[in-house]
């Protein structure tokens, strides 16, 4: 069981090792056709892969993926205008994300289990029982912003269903202690007390829900890690390895890591392409 795991994992790592180099390529100028390969193709692939090795059909394990894929593009589209609607919106598009994710989480596997992410907790919906876990990275995300002096806002987070901090701000508008308008780390989100930009910083707490089913996480990499750190806590560090090598890829080329790698390519072409259409 356990080389088959491993067979398994190093399978998708080669996959999306292959996918991200040609992605890399394209993120001179962001389209739909990377939208589509990021949220539909790798989750599809994936999916099959898991099938030929957990022995499920793989035509279905296929669809599950790209279906999946389908609703995590539409929560995304809909989340970079969150900032300008109610908080019926926001959650309307973080729901119909989690669901999408969850199917692709799931395709080729023989259990079907539902997650959401609520700030450093995730919920998991197995067999008519719900558990709660705290997610490694954002549990210490959060932590790391109370200990910086930042303090919670409890209006957006209730609004958007994640954890949004408010920071003050330097003379030139950038938050204290940093260079940006706004920032996010995992599913945490942190504005000035306007709460600007947090249409775009939202996308990428929705990347970070994302990233949970690539196996480039520490439970995969170390075996028996999960045994190790108990039923409480949740591996959620996905998202930590993509942006790990996304940022070592922008070190590497010489390229600003705040606008230059995929993740926020895709949130900006997000951003200008449907945030001015959903005003309409």
């Amino acid at each position: 069981m356990v080389a088959k795991k491993s067979t398994m994992f190093f399978s998708c790592l080669i996959i999306i090792a292959f996918l991200f180099l040609r992605f890399a390529k394209c993120t001179y100028a962001y389209s739909e056709k990377n939208f589509y390969i990021t949220n539909m193709a790798i989750p599809a692939v994936l999916g099959a892969i898991k099938a030929y090795y957990e022995g499920t059909p793989i035509p279905r394990a296929f669809f599950q993926g790209a279906f999946g894929g389908f609703m995590m593009q539409e929560g995304l589209k809909g989340i970079a205008n969150a900032e300008n609607k109610s908080s019926g919106y926001a959650w309307r598009n973080k729901i119909i994300f989690n669901i999408g994710s969850s199917l692709a989480e799931c395709a080729g596997s023989k259990d079907t289990v539902f997650r959401m992410d609520m700030g450093p907790v995730w919920l998991t919906f197995k067999d008519n029982k719900v558990k709660y876990q705290l997610g490694l990275n954002s549990t210490v995300v959060v932590l790391s912003h109370f200990i910086e002096g930042s303090r919670i806002d409890f209006k957006r987070s209730f609004k958007y269903g994640t954890f949004a901090f408010e920071k003050k701000c330097n003379k030139d508008g950038t938050l204290l202690g940093s260079s940006a308008l706004a920032y996010s780390n995992a599913n945490i989100i942190t504005t000035n007390s306007d709460g600007e930009h947090a249409g775009h910083e939202l996308t990428h707490t929705f990347q970070y829900r994302r990233d949970m089913m690539s196996p480039l996480k520490l439970s995969n990499v170390i075996p028996r890690f999960r045994e190790r750190i108990g039923d409480l806590w949740f591996d959620d560090t996905g998202w930590t390895a993509n942006w790990g090598l996304q940022c070592a890829w922008a070190d590497i080329r010489h390229k600003d890591k705040s606008f230059e790698i995929p993740l926020e390519k895709e949130a900006y072409w997000l951003e200008g392409k449907y945030k001015t259409n959903y005003n309409n």
